[in-house]
């Protein structure tokens, strides 16, 4: 099992321009270069009194700074809302070379948050029209933010995923199939049904990989606060041969975090001769555990690098 910290993937975003009027992200702009608009990009929230991580916002035309309401602060920064909605955005949003660096940055920000204090984090692309839209929704959320800083002071997220290796699984199949010592001798017959017994296990081995799934979970699930599943992205994205077969977020208890990955370490070692490779990294922002927030929408937006 490897730990490991890596860059940010999977996410959804709030840069579609066709919410609710209402909605303190969504915003219209006439397009007019002497109308140019500022809004506020938000990356996550923090404790109030908490300082900005230092360095630049999403660009280096933008600076970090936090501003709050009541017992929360948003670590946040300006930029020109022209860029993020209308026609010319859309077609942004698909550069990667526009887009990579912003995404990187918005990671880099929150993991620098992280090591002050605990951290509500926000999804890539959340905006606001005016910093009193965004200190209005930080108030309107205060009651749901406030506990869940409180509580993220007692655990972290870390990421399971369960690597597949195709040919090594079916070979350990085979070979621990009583069948293969049930083979006719006579070498032509022997040869057919164990190409039978072969194409049998090739079908079953993705099923036999979920039921590794399982037997892990129920390994890790006394251990942690909550675990959920994750979109587990092609083995060629992370530039593996592998296959992902599972992919879960642990809320691990500080308390109790060196047992986990010690059953984690163990668990692996178990798995590793079956074909099957368990890989751990974090800890990470806790994107996966947040709660719901209010008008804050988010849907489905530029796609980003998360969880390597």
């Amino acid at each position: 099992a490897r730990r490991r910290r890596s860059s940010m993937s999977g996410s959804q975003s709030d840069l579609d321009g066709d919410g609710d009027d209402n909605d303190p992200t969504h915003h219209a702009f006439s397009g007019r270069p002497e109308e140019r608009l500022r809004g506020v990009y938000l990356f996550c929230v923090t404790d109030a009194g908490t300082p900005a991580p230092s360095g630049p916002g999403l660009d280096a035309e933008s600076s970090l700074y936090a501003t709050g309401s009541g017992a929360v602060s948003a670590v946040v920064c300006d930029l020109m809302l022209d860029e993020w909605t209308g026609a010319e955005a859309e077609q942004r949003l698909q550069d990667l070379n526009w887009l990579g660096p912003r995404v990187m940055r918005h990671q880099a920000v929150i993991e620098q948050a992280m090591s002050v204090g605990p951290v509500l984090p926000l999804r890539f692309g959340s905006i606001f029209s005016s910093l009193e839209s965004l200190r209005a929704w930080l108030a309107s959320q205060s009651a749901v933010i406030t506990p869940f800083l409180q509580q993220s002071r007692q655990f972290e997220e870390w990421s399971l995923k369960g690597w597949l290796d195709v040919s090594r699984a079916e070979a350990t199949l085979l070979a621990s199939d009583p069948r293969m010592l049930a083979l006719p001798s006579q070498p032509g017959a022997r040869y057919l049904r164990e190409q039978k017994l072969r194409q049998e296990i090739a079908k079953s081995v993705r099923s036999w990989a979920r039921n590794i799934e399982g037997k892990v979970l129920g390994v890790l699930g006394p251990l942690v606060a909550a675990h959920r599943s994750l979109r587990a992205l092609p083995g060629d994205a992370s530039g593996r041969s592998e296959e992902v077969v599972f992919h879960h977020a642990l809320l691990v208890p500080l308390a109790s975090k060196d047992v986990v990955l010690q059953q984690i370490e163990r668990l692996a070692e178990e798995l590793a001769a079956q074909g099957v490779t368990l890989q751990i990294s974090g800890p990470w922002p806790q994107y996966s555990f947040v709660p719901a927030l209010g008008s804050l929408q988010e849907r489905s937006g530029a796609e980003s690098l998360h969880r390597g």
